[in-house]
């Protein structure tokens, strides 16, 4: 009886295998690379709509694998998925961070929790003010916390603020800050939560797949 099954699970095995690769060719070619000032990589889906310079760029109309975009502005990089109105749904920005003693990423790394503590109130207390000038609400604050992404030490603070412009309802934003001297940046990732399907896990991967060339790791 097992002489007779084992060809069907060799088979079986050869299709999954099969259907498996498939799978992790379709993503791939999904996804397309970004390169910012030749330094911050992520990747966003093809779908997106690129803003850079005035140009607008649809990823879907690209050949190439990587992206490279440059700005003269303090925002390096901005990138909007769209609903069928036009409206945003998810936004990524890059922006430079530019400070006197250019931070390093060993300081962060050794950051107890009451620095943690005082730089999350700061954040909390800087957001909730712009949030406000622009006309909006920040309706629950995260907190901030210290994540790792490829070796880098990112300050990644959350938050959830009401916006009137549609799409109308509630705006889900990471902020993530990643300090390496002259190379420090902010990494800027936002969502549409009312939207349908939940965007998160979409949000979830193009964090995962941030990248800094010419920053220090740990």
């Amino acid at each position: 009886m097992r002489k007779h099954l084992l060809p069907h699970i060799l088979i079986i095995s050869l299709l999954l295998l099969i259907f498996s690769q498939f799978n992790s060719d379709v993503h791939a070619s999904s996804f397309i690379k970004i390169k910012v000032n030749n330094n911050v990589s992520f990747q966003l889906p093809r779908n997106w709509v690129v803003l850079s310079d005035d140009n607008v760029i649809i990823l879907n109309s690209l050949v190439k694998s990587t992206l490279s975009v440059r700005s003269n502005s303090n925002i390096r990089f901005q990138a909007n998925l769209t609903n069928n109105k036009g409206e945003p749904l998810t936004t990524v920005q890059v922006y430079s961070l530019h400070f006197q003693d250019e931070p390093s990423q060993s300081r962060f790394a050794e950051m107890s929790e009451d620095d943690l503590g005082g730089y999350d109130q700061m954040m909390h207390e800087q957001l909730a003010r712009q949030v406000s000038q622009s006309g909006g609400r920040v309706t629950d604050w995260y907190g901030t916390r210290k994540q790792y992404i490829d070796g880098l030490v990112a300050l990644t603070s959350e938050y959830s603020r009401s916006q009137d412009f549609p799409p109308v309802g509630h705006a889900r934003v990471q902020i993530i800050r990643v300090y390496s001297g002259k190379h420090s940046f902010s990494f800027v990732i936002s969502y549409y939560e009312e939207a349908v399907p939940p965007l998160r896990s979409l949000v979830d991967e193009v964090v995962s797949t941030l990248r800094c060339l010419r920053c220090e790791k740990n």
